[in-house]
């Protein structure tokens, strides 16, 4: 079963359970994937809705960070429950020791650096680590 027919399930699942909150979640996300696989010619993989599902992570976490400067708490919180749901789809992203560990190996196996190893980095990393925590590691200890 692929990531986006699980979470065509999961809608189902959660109209039987009366969950609206996970519900309008889950609507959302197919909503946002059928986009992408019309995009995609109708090859929807699962590393494509990986990659959407994490745009709409990050788009929850800005939300979270903006409501809560501004401290409307009601809404952040709303924010953060659609976050938790929709990284619950998401493989589990690596640490910052696992994500400097492999940024070390690709570094000590070529002559790259700055941006060309961060774009090497990402290419092996993809769906696994924050890009944003590479490009970090990269530019501490790798310059740019």
């Amino acid at each position: 079963m692929t990531l986006f027919d699980q979470i065509k399930t999961d809608v189902t699942r959660a109209q039987k359970e009366r969950n609206s909150g996970l519900l309008n979640v889950l609507r959302l996300l197919v909503s946002e994937l059928k986009y992408k696989e019309i995009d995609s010619a109708g090859n929807l993989t699962d590393d494509l809705v990986v990659g959407v599902l994490q745009k709409e992570a990050k788009k929850r976490q800005e939300s979270i960070d903006i409501y809560t400067k501004v401290g409307d708490s009601t809404r952040a919180d709303a924010e953060r429950y659609e976050l938790e749901a929709i990284n619950s789809y998401l493989p589990k992203m690596m640490t910052e020791t696992e994500v400097e560990a492999e940024v070390d190996k690709i570094a000590n196996t070529s002559s790259l650096r700055g941006g060309q190893l961060v774009g090497v980095a990402m290419g092996k990393l993809r769906g696994k680590a924050d890009g944003g925590l590479v490009a970090k590691i990269v530019n501490q200890k790798y310059g740019k």
